[in-house]
């Protein structure tokens, strides 16, 4: 269960190639081609549709003729405002680094005119200005399912996802319980003398042989045990959580590791 939603994520992005511009008149080929392209266009991707959007850092060559390099930014160390009729930033903010204590080191915040990158040092803050000759901030969004309301998109994994999630989680917790009582069913000894010593009650149940005499009327106990608990209900409440989600989803219930062509139960 706690696989699921990641395996919503994972199955999606795994059909999704990046296979070139159009038009590239500009040579963005080239400057993807230079960025890692079997990294950056996946850790994008991956990333937006956990958290609804990513951010791609574009900065300049490091010398004069350079092509220009770009990193991937998670949605929890970057933000920004987004002009609606564009889909892209009008500003930016980007954490780019941070210590062991998670606390921010080198951060940036990116407009049209220029990048300001901001380092912590031991003297200080240091902060280094870098002009922009684009007509927008160097942080690019990658949107996963944008709209009017939420224009930097909807995670892949949903509420409806998570309930989903924590119902089969319970269901797994309840099934867990019910497992001690399915193997170790509950036995019972009915004509026992009231006068005979009474047994230990996990010694009873532990032991793999157990000794009972006649009484002085020649009476014996009689043994018995009740019935055990079927653990199939547990498994058809999981079964039947697993189809949720992959309805919510657009998954089949095989990916999720239920075979649809038999019953899970034999």
């Amino acid at each position: 269960m706690n696989g699921w939603c990641s395996k919503a994520v994972d199955e999606l992005a795994d059909r999704l190639q990046f296979d070139g511009f159009d038009n590239d008149n500009f040579n963005m080929m080239d400057i993807y081609s230079a960025n890692n392209p079997d990294v950056l266009f996946d850790s994008a991707v991956l990333s937006s549709m956990i958290a609804s959007c990513s951010f791609i850092y574009v900065a300049p060559g490091e010398k004069d003729g350079d092509l220009p390099r770009m990193q991937v930014i998670d949605g929890g160390n970057a933000t920004g405002i987004i002009d609606d009729l564009t889909g892209m930033l009008t500003e930016g903010y980007a954490v780019l680094q941070r210590d062991d204590n998670k606390d921010a080191i080198q951060e940036a915040y990116f407009t049209k005119e220029a990048t300001v990158i901001r380092t912590k040092t031991a003297k200080g803050w240091e902060k280094i200005s870098k002009k922009n000759i684009a007509p927008y901030p160097l942080l690019v969004p990658i949107i996963y399912r944008p709209d009017a309301k939420r224009p930097f998109g909807h995670s892949r994994i949903s509420r409806a996802c998570m309930d989903i999630c924590k119902e089969a989680m319970r269901t797994v917790k309840l099934s867990e319980i019910s497992a001690q009582f399915y193997s170790y069913p509950q036995k019972y000894a009915l004509g026992i003398s009231e006068e005979a010593t009474k047994m230990e009650k996990w010694k009873a149940t532990m032991s793999s042989m157990l000794t009972f005499t006649k009484d002085e009327d020649g009476d014996k106990p009689v043994l018995g045990q009740f019935a055990q608990q079927s653990m199939a209900p547990y498994l058809d409440q999981i079964r039947s959580e697993a189809s949720r989600f992959a309805g919510e989803t657009g998954l089949t219930i095989d990916d999720l590791g239920f075979p649809s062509g038999q019953s899970i139960i034999q």
